[in-house]
């Protein structure tokens, strides 16, 4: 074998960063493929891009692995709209930084993509709150009534 042929053949056992990110599975089995372990990813439970949420995602700040990947702990930030959410509002204690990342086994999460960003303008697409959103309402003008013959 040539020393030519062996950082080919070595770039073929290595995925892509962008192979990985269709794939779904428990939270431990999506970060533990990532470099770093997944450390400053964002990943979000597939169910949420089902329901619409957009610019929903938690931010991961630290990975301990188990079993190879499939079991684990998962620190992190929520970010809820594109908006953290506060951890810890207690006046007397300091803000917590991170907090574990809860249903990492009973749910199925994916690495967060651009597709799940809303739109440019920060309405999500299937908003109705927005003016654009609602369907245009039939004429509301009454129909003048037939005289009734008496």
């Amino acid at each position: 074998m040539s020393l030519n042929r062996l950082p080919a053949a070595a770039a073929k056992l290595v995925p892509k960063l962008t192979a990985l990110e269709g794939t779904s599975g428990s939270l431990y089995q999506v970060l533990s493929r990532l470099p770093q372990g997944g450390v400053g990813s964002k990943v979000l439970e597939t169910r949420w891009s089902g329901k619409g949420f957009k610019d929903c995602y938690w931010l991961v700040s630290r990975t301990r692995f188990k079993a190879d990947g499939v079991h684990g702990k998962a620190y992190g930030q929520l970010y809820w709209r594109g908006k953290p959410i506060p951890i810890n509002q207690m006046p007397n204690k300091p803000p917590l930084t991170e907090l574990l990342i809860r249903g990492g086994l009973k749910r199925r999460w994916r690495v967060f993509t651009e597709k799940d960003m809303s739109s440019p303008d920060g309405v999500p697409e299937n908003d109705m709150s927005s003016p654009d959103a609602v369907p245009d309402a039939p004429d509301a003008t009454p129909t003048p009534a037939e005289p009734s013959q008496q």
